[in-house]
């Protein structure tokens, strides 16, 4: 016996937006932002060196000196902001091959070309194979075999805290100890929390500076 089934119906739900002004996380990280502003100013402020102006360095020298302290940030390249680079007169495209084990041994122009077959797929009308539309000015590639973690049983621990065991050096990354995956939030969340640890740690840091 044939059993005839209706057709299959694609129901779309229009979810409310979420009432951000409610929300626990963003509440607790305005507050957390708030507090650097308010806290007392140091008499004597701290010169803080921050390693790397994405996200996270960038967050970390407002929020320091948002509390009075005066930071300075190092960066090996042109432009800051990491990830988040804009230049309106040219773009910068990042791309993870991922999973990335067949690709992990093969040379850079390799990989270069199949990214650039794969955007002329996606893009035909601003990329090309041959690079007769939009061109490569420059390019680096970077092979990190074990660059992702797996969120398995008993890994939180192994995050490391932003207060490290060395006194005067912080840690900061979405790697570190946060409440949120790897991500922008997490990296932004963790410079929060490295900036309060050396706020907090104001007085020791003086002393050790003496």
């Amino acid at each position: 016996m044939n059993h005839i089934h209706p057709p299959l119906r694609v129901v779309c739900v229009d979810y409310l937006r979420p009432d951000l002004d409610n929300s626990v996380n963003f509440l607790e990280a305005a507050l957390l932002s708030s507090s650097f502003r308010s806290s007392p100013r140091p008499s004597k402020p701290l010169k803080v060196v921050i390693a790397g102006a994405g996200l996270a360095g960038l967050s970390t020298v407002k929020y320091l000196a948002d509390a009075g302290h005066k930071p300075v940030l190092l960066e090996a390249r042109d432009v800051l902001g990491g990830k988040e680079y804009y230049d309106p007169k040219q773009s910068m495209l990042e791309l993870v091959f991922a999973p990335a084990e067949e690709w992990i041994s093969r040379s850079d122009s390799e990989i270069i070309d199949a990214a650039m077959g794969e955007l002329a797929k996606l893009f035909p009308d601003e990329i090309s194979t041959d690079q007769s539309k939009a061109k490569i000015v420059k390019y680096h590639v970077v092979k990190t075999p074990r660059s992702v973690y797996r969120t398995v049983p008993n890994c939180e621990p192994c995050r490391p805290l932003q207060r490290s065991p060395i006194e005067g050096f912080y840690l900061s990354g979405d790697y570190t100890k946060q409440k949120y995956l790897a991500s922008m939030e997490g990296a932004v969340l963790s410079e929060k929390l490295r900036a309060q640890a050396i706020v907090q740690d104001y007085e020791l840091l003086v002393a050790r500076g003496q």
